[in-house]
């Protein structure tokens, strides 16, 4: 219904679209395109008529929707054009909001792609084919919105032209899907900027690699976009090259040794073989049609760069000093690289000068790794020693030496027992009964190097002590030492003694007892922190500590007691640290102090919320194949499509099962796996989705069906991937499950969904596929032969595009079926109330605990 009065009017599914047509003069306060939950795209049309909004136009109102506003001929008008009135283009919670202006004028106050006052709206989008906008007030264009200018006018009451360069650099503003030229001008309209758009359809466009771009390959494949005018033959001339003006200048008649020849219009690629490292490259492509008016479009210089190949970002960073000793290794790989070698060690030299041809762990190289890898473990690192590192990158064009880093692991340790020898040198530092007459009795474990202590508390003077005298008072009363840490091992037979540290500063003793009476019995190393302070209150004067002892009974009331043995190693100085067991489950950033910090992670997750999905039918014309398994017996399962038969191993003929989730199944027992031929994917592109039912026998080791994996990528290339695992496998084995993933590589998207639910996503999958590179599919086992699967599987769809959430949820419960997508843990885990939604009530759970400080000690 044409809305008749000053009143909100919203544009809903239901009803006939509003189009209001010559001869029409409408009348609105609000209009509010597509104010439901989940919906389908609502729509309004202004076609001839004149429609006057009070207030303010919204697209995209409502909750998972979309809304479309056409302008064809005519006009609109938001409070009469002034300041105080907008159109939001985008405005609900995951909505997108869509203006099409493919004649006369809109005029409004403030124009917002999407709703620039929050972050709820996914984007918003004006294709400005024709007609004018008039803006009066202030353009606003977030990230993943824009304005794509093909044949119409933006006029802006504004003389900011560097707002509107902004948006033109970031392609918030482009002409004609991005390959025309946008055209500011003040001078048309005095005092105001008018926007336009300009292209030469002509010539080569949207070049995969250009604008300083980096590949990440020395392999590329260039790709562009034809202009609208090649011929059949020799539609494309290609220059490539690594000089400039040899690209900008050469012709078919002049190659200046850049000219690769010419393709047929339908080939818009070219592959210019194995680059070099640390180059940059300028390519070409000129479009010729002999039989047009302009016959040749000379095309623009476009460029990139391949980088250095070495590895970079190298954690700890360089010169990193106070290091833990059990650090781990890590930096940033090169794109480039098949594998890295590893070269570390105490010699700047040695490090420098090392290669791979010296033996692996003897020297300073520590081997090969896989490209995927990119961490080195040192395995425990002494204290206070400057370290050297180097990672090389093995590449197609060779070795690439990496720079020498360099970082000193922190003093801190009170002794590691590493530097003893034998049991002399042991006692050489160390007391035990046989000079302080208390039951001990010390020497050096030699598996790992330890302290072995032996104790006897069954007679006088009935406890045992080791002790440490330091050659010069130690300080430990500064900031930086807050707690002493031991690790330690008993043995299960030990007697029930009670392990006591002892400090002295020469005049005081203090003693902290371990509140776990059996702890000398865990055959498990164990770690105890202390805080230093419990010493101090015993008015120890840390700053004056001249003996530390290690005892077991009580030493101030001195009992018959029992005897054992427990291995001591590693004692060490803190500074305050963050420990979990003592982290505040508000402490979102993991350092321990609820701040400002906190504040921002979940301010990046601001106003999510769960949601309720309807199943809709998924479109079956897009399916590639789909193997109901209702076979009675046989090795081949038929394929629903007509298309593509799967052949069932020999071992399988007999496996088919009546039992499935939707009549019969194939039970795999381990012995077998099914074939989908080669050809069944060959029209897929960049869309993916495999969905099936999984019943796995209770019987398959726990830690493979507590896990599922999604990989997907050209063979011999990286590829993207995506896990996801939960804790208790037994949740989910012995029954059906419902398992679909989806690949969206335009939208660099994965998912995996369980039962409907998305349990695990991938934003960064942007990784190509190629179908018709693929080969033969396995069913129930790895690439390699090897991994059988033992379980049911029944009904195997695979289709050529991504599955919705809602179509996934038609797989699962059929027509009928809804289902509520948790918060957590997919898409954010800051639901700090567990109210399902991110919000002010979160926050206020955080200023409650503002300030709050749970370093320990």
């Amino acid at each position: 219904m044409m809305p008749t009065s000053s009143d909100w009017a919203f544009i809903r599914g239901t009803g006939p679209e509003p189009n209001i047509i010559s001869g029409n003069d409408a009348v609105a306060g609000i209009i509010a395109v597509a104010p439901g939950w989940d919906g389908p795209t609502n729509s309004i049309s202004v076609s001839g008529g004149n429609l006057t909004v009070t207030d303010n136009i919204i697209i995209g109102y409502g909750t998972n929707t979309t809304g479309t506003f056409n302008l064809n001929s005519g006009s609109v008008t938001t409070g009469s054009g002034g300041s105080n009135s907008w159109v939001q283009v985008g405005y609900g919670q995951n909505s997108t909001g869509v203006l099409n202006i493919n004649g006369g004028t809109l005029t409004t106050g403030t124009l917002g792609l999407p709703n620039w006052y929050g972050a709820t709206a996914l984007a918003g989008y004006v294709y400005l084919n024709g007609g004018i906008i008039n803006c009066s007030t202030n353009l606003v264009i977030k990230e993943d919105s824009f304005i794509d200018i093909t044949g119409g006018t933006l006029i802006l009451d504004s003389d900011d032209v560097g707002e509107i360069e902004g948006y033109v650099a970031n392609c918030r503003i482009k002409a004609y899907g991005g390959r025309g030229n946008v055209d500011i001008d003040t001078n048309i309209n005095p005092g105001k900027i008018t926007v336009t758009a300009s292209a030469n359809l002509g010539k080569a466009w949207n070049p995969n690699l250009d604008n300083n771009g980096t590949a990440h390959t020395l392999t590329p494949t260039l790709i562009w976009a034809p202009g609208d005018y090649v011929q059949e033959v020799n539609a494309h001339e290609i220059y490539f090259g690594s000089v400039f003006e040899s690209v900008r200048d050469a012709s078919v008649d002049n190659p200046l040794d850049v000219y690769r020849g010419a393709q047929n219009w339908d080939a818009n690629t070219y592959s210019p073989g194995l680059l070099e490292l640390n180059t940059t490259y300028y390519w070409r492509i000129d479009e010729v049609n002999e039989n047009h008016v302009d016959e040749r479009w000379r095309g623009d210089v476009w460029k990139f760069s391949v980088g250095s190949g070495m590895a970079i970002k190298p954690k700890p960073a360089i010169t990193a000093t106070s290091v833990e000793p059990n650090i781990v290794l890590n930096w940033q790989p090169s794109p480039y690289a098949n594998s890295h070698d590893v070269y570390f060690g105490t010699d700047f030299d040695d490090v420098n000068n090392g290669a791979n041809s010296l033996p692996i762990g003897s020297s300073v190289y520590k081997g090969n790794q896989l490209a995927e890898a990119n961490s080195y473990d040192p395995c425990g690192l002494n204290f206070g020693q400057l370290y050297y590192w180097r990672v090389d990158e093995i590449t197609d064009t060779g070795i690439v030496k990496g720079a020498i880093w360099n970082f000193t692991v922190a003093e801190n340790i009170v002794d590691d027992f590493e530097s003893y020898d034998d049991t002399g040198n042991l006692l050489a530092k160390w007391i035990d009964g046989s000079s302080n007459a208390t039951g001990s009795t010390i020497s050096l474990y030699t598996l790992g190097n330890a302290m072995q202590f032996e104790y006897d508390n069954s007679s006088n003077p009935w406890y045992s002590e080791a002790e440490l005298a330091f050659s010069t008072p130690q300080d430990w009363g500064g900031v930086v030492s807050k707690a002493i840490s031991l690790r330690f091992r008993g043995l299960p037979n030990n007697g029930n003694e009670q392990i006591y540290l002892l400090l002295s500063d020469g005049d005081a003793n203090g003693a902290v007892k371990l509140d776990d009476v059996n702890a000398a019995r865990e055959d498990a190393w164990q770690i105890w922190d202390i805080d230093l302070e419990e010493f101090g209150d015993q008015e120890v004067n840390l700053a004056n500590i001249e003996k530390l002892a290690i005892g077991f009974g009580d030493r101030d009331n001195p009992q018959a007691g029992g005897s054992g043995t427990v291995y001591f190693d590693d004692i060490i100085l803190y500074p305050a640290r963050c420990l979990t067991i003592y982290q505040s489950g508000l402490d979102l950033n993991n350092d321990c102090v609820i701040d400002y910090q906190d504040l921002s992670v979940i301010g990046q997750d601001w106003l999510m919320s769960d949601y309720n999905v309807i199943a809709v039918e998924p479109n079956d014309n897009r399916l590639l194949v789909h193997y109901k398994f209702d076979e009675i017996s046989g090795t081949i399962a038929n394929d629903e499509t007509g298309s593509y038969n799967a052949t069932v191993d020999a071992n399988g003929a007999d496996a088919w099962d009546p039992c499935g989730y939707d009549g019969g199944c194939l039970y795999f027992d381990g012995t077998f796996s099914v074939s989908i031929p080669s050809g069944a994917f060959a029209a897929v592109d960049e869309e993916l989705t495999v969905s099936m039912w999984i019943n796995a026998d209770v019987n398959t080791m726990l830690d493979r069906l507590a896990k599922v994996q999604f990989r997907t990528g050209p063979d011999g290339e990286d590829y993207d991937r995506l896990n996801w695992s939960i804790d208790d496998a037994n949740e989910h084995s012995g029954q059906w499950n419902h398992y679909v993933f989806v690949k969206h590589a335009g939208q660099g998207l994965m998912r995996i969904y369980h039962n409907g639910e998305i349990a695990a996503q991938n934003l960064d999958a942007f990784g190509v596929l190629d179908g018709l590179a693929a080969g033969i599919t396995k069913i129930g086992v790895n690439e390699d032969g090897v991994g059988h699967y033992r379980g049911k599987i029944d009904d195997l769809r695979i289709y050529d595009y991504a599955l919705s959430q809602q179509e996934v949820a038609y797989l699962t419960l059929g027509n009928t079926g809804q289902l509520h997508q948790p918060l957590e843990p997919v898409f954010s885990i800051y639901d700090l109330v567990k109210d399902g939604r991110i919000n002010f009530i979160d926050y206020s759970v955080l200023a409650e605990a503002w300030l709050t400080n749970s370093l320990w000690p």
